[in-house]
């Protein structure tokens, strides 16, 4: 402990240096007794966190950028993260870590949905800097991770289009032009609903991807282009099977493959056109698990079907069977 003695008055003073400057700093603790001045030390350090400067010195872009450079940019999804980092970094960026807080971090959700942000949109903000702080937190930048405000998520699992509603889609791309980009979302469309496919996987497969197991066509997925990096194995209807062939089978798409941003405009436009404002590409995704469940299957074998993560994410949908349980009334009668 650096304590010394002032000349003149003997009182004690405390020579740190400081970690927001890094330069040399001399407090009075205010007393000429020793015991009193260790004292008024340790509490002076406690309250002021001297003891763990590095929060001092790390702002939170720091944080943001060396947690992207570590974990996120060996990820599939780096190019949404590496957004999300950038908007963030511009808006907080500067703040020190010790800065961080539940209280700050309130205040700034509430200015951004003042200013017209979606609260979902920045509740993924908000998940980003959380995996950053507990990342600081790991490296010592940080004493403890502060509470994150409980922020709403987007609840897109509640809809999925019915068997009308497919058709109605796919009637209406067959009448809209271009009909180049038309003709393959006529045929993307019930790929993606019968195959819970995301829309990067049906963008990367090939014909050679589509197998037989014995009569039955199945598609494989390898782990290369899959979002959780395993293989999966989807069994194909016989409508899955022919869309898929028809999109193999053009030229065009062989030659000039269109871009994922380009496949989801062209759905916006039919979803418009159809009177379906509130249905987007991934949706499709979502109504194959729909029915699956819906259909009394399994969530395990939904959960290995559509490839998720955890079977938690697939638990999302067990809602849309609300007869579940019914089953289970069997047992007690007894």
């Amino acid at each position: 402990m650096n304590l010394s003695k002032r000349s003149g008055n003997g009182i004690y003073a405390f020579k740190f240096t400081n970690p927001i400057t890094g330069k040399p700093q001399r407090v009075s603790t205010g007393t000429r007794n020793r015991s009193e001045a260790e004292a008024w030390v340790q509490t002076y350090c406690a309250s002021n966190a001297i003891t763990s400067s590095t929060q001092y010195r790390h702002t939170l872009s720091e944080s943001l950028w060396d947690t992207y450079r570590r974990i996120w940019s060996k990820q599939k999804a780096h190019k949404s993260t590496f957004a999300k980092i950038t908007l963030v970094d511009r808006k907080i960026g500067s703040m020190l870590l010790y800065q961080v807080t539940y209280e700050s971090l309130s205040r700034w959700f509430d200015e951004e949905v003042r200013t017209g942000r979606k609260d979902v949109t920045v509740g993924r903000d908000i998940n980003v800097i959380s995996k950053t702080l507990h990342e600081a937190w790991r490296l010592g930048w940080i004493n403890a991770v502060p509470p994150m405000p409980s922020c709403p998520t987007a609840q897109t699992t509640d809809r999925y289009i019915t068997y009308e509603e497919e058709a109605k889609l796919i009637e209406v791309a067959e009448s809209l032009k271009p009909r180049r980009l038309m003709d393959t979302m006529v045929h993307a469309i019930p790929v993606l609903c019968d195959t819970g496919m995301r829309l990067g996987e049906l963008m990367q497969i090939t014909k050679r991807n589509i197998r037989m197991s014995g009569k039955q066509p199945i598609l494989h997925l390898p782990k290369e282009i899959t979002k959780t990096e395993k293989s999966r194995t989807i069994p194909l209807t016989t409508k899955a099977h022919g869309s898929l062939l028809a999109i193999f089978n053009d030229p065009e798409w062989s030659s000039r493959k269109p871009r994922n941003s380009h496949m989801s405009q062209q759905f916006r436009m039919i979803a418009d056109v159809a009177d379906m404002p509130d249905v987007h590409l991934h949706i499709l995704r979502h109504t194959c698990a729909s029915r699956l469940v819906q259909a009394g299957e399994d969530l395990y074998r939904v959960k290995t079907w559509l490839g998720h993560s955890d079977v938690k994410v697939t638990e999302r949908y067990a809602h849309l069977k609300p007869e579940h349980l019914m089953s289970s009334v069997a047992f007690l009668e007894r």
